[in-house]
């Protein structure tokens, strides 16, 4: 097997919010609503407050930004089979290369323009290109008809860029991970039952993690101060970097199917995942009292987000016919024991807490094959509910400084019909 692909997008992104804060003409932080062409003198520098014009004029501009990727691969795998131990064995391997190309020019940060590396304010622009190869090889051995074992070792890699929260849209390198996985495919019960079993263990390299800074204020001579009169904020200012430390990442997933007869389909899973980031030091310094700043040298690491460490589910779908008419039920439920939302580590006195866990179930009932007159179209007619019981709890928590502990719920029991017709 042979195949390639080629993809390119060319964008143009610009977020806006009533509380977007700007620094006024002496440098101080205001929350208000500046105008479009606001020229601003800070510390001797003269920039223009949003490079942009507003998409919406009475608020200012989080961030602007305009990014092109362009990507391209070719990958292949075959299987060889030698011919012996009845042919139960199988050795698959694979390649894939790529190549990323990704530039972008950062227009706005904050409702101001960006900080270059000269400490003057003005759009900052970034390009690189990476190229990959990743190779994959599979063994597999049938034990019986039914029943099959098999040891996989891959890579693979996430590309590289810039961070449209930024204030100095410093480019990242891509991540790597390197990812050994053991597991077990098999049927019984004539065809009627089916268990998947697999476990796996791998390394990250470079993982790309986030770190927010300071909006600092420059002198005229180019050095960070503190801005006068305004309180540094944190908003919307974050920069991705590389761990130097490896991370690691392991787990077991499971799936076992029943078909106990004709019409009626069981399904349930099962996911333990371990997911360790690699610890990193915050490169962006805390501001002090006399002026200037300081970095923590600790290093720190982050946490894994969105990433449960339990995670099950289940579903049961049937369908029968009655006489023109197909009917089919849907049933699933879905549970986890809750992951972090943030990644910002676990400091002394200051908790990041995970989501609530929670089991959430959904349903869906249809009517298909529905004739239509003697055109040969045939409609289905189906009725859904999504949170059948209702069930609320918090599907994210984060913890700031300010704010202390807050969060959202998932979404509330929602009904709905839908109807198609094939030709």
């Amino acid at each position: 097997m042979v195949g390639g692909l080629a993809y390119h997008e060319h964008v143009r992104d610009q977020a806006q919010a009533f509380n977007t804060g700007y620094f006024n003409s002496a440098g101080q932080w205001i929350v208000s609503l500046p105008g479009p062409n606001n020229l601003i003198n800070l510390n001797g520098q003269t920039a223009v407050t949003n490079a942009v014009t507003p998409l919406y004029p009475y608020a200012g501009v989080d961030r602007a930004s305009i990014a092109k990727t362009t990507s391209y691969g070719i990958f292949g795998q075959a299987t060889w089979t030698p011919a012996l131990l009845e042919d139960r064995l199988h050795l698959t391997g694979g390649l894939r290369w790529t190549d990323d190309k990704k530039q972008g020019t950062l227009l706005v940060t904050n409702n101001f323009a960006p900080v270059n590396s000269n400490g003057s304010f003005a759009p900052i622009s970034f390009k690189s290109e990476w190229k990959r190869v990743d190779p994959m090889v599979n063994l597999a051995v049938d034990l019986s008809r039914d029943i099959q074992v098999y040891g996989k070792f891959s890579t693979g890699y996430k590309s590289g860029g810039a961070n449209s929260r930024s204030l100095n849209y410093r480019a990242f390198d891509p991540e790597s991970i390197s990812v050994f996985e053991v597991g077990l495919k098999s049927e019984f019960f004539d065809h009627h039952a089916r268990f998947n079993i697999a476990g796996y263990t791998g390394i990250y390299k470079n993982q790309q993690v986030d770190f927010s800074v300071p909006y600092f204020c420059y002198s005229a001579a180019g050095a960070v101060i503190a801005c006068p009169g305004a309180a540094v904020t944190t908003r919307t200012t974050t920069n991705t970097y590389n761990t130097p430390e490896h991370g690691r990442i392991s787990g077991i997933e499971t799936e076992l199917t029943l078909a106990p007869f004709a019409g009626l389909t069981l399904t349930g899973s099962y996911t333990y995942a371990y997911v360790r980031v690699g610890a990193a030091v915050d490169p962006f310094c805390e501001p002090l009292a006399t002026g200037g700043c300081i970095v923590d040298p600790t290093p720190r690491a982050q946490q894994p987000v969105n990433t449960p460490k339990h995670s099950a589910s289940g579903q049961i779908d049937y369908e029968t016919s009655l006489a023109d008419l197909t009917l089919r039920g849907h049933f699933d439920g879905a549970w986890d024991s809750g992951s972090y939302t943030s990644s910002t580590p676990n400091l002394p006195g200051i908790p990041n807490p995970r989501s609530v866990p929670g089991i959430v179930f959904n349903t869906r009932v249809s009517v298909g094959d529905i004739a239509l007159g003697g055109v040969g179209a045939k409609l289905t007619i189906a009725f859904w509910v999504r949170n059948l019981f209702n069930e609320q709890h918090l599907v994210a928590r984060t913890y700031t400084t300010g704010t202390g502990i807050y969060g959202y719920f998932n979404d509330p029991r929602t009904f709905g019909a839908q109807g198609t017709v094939r030709f």
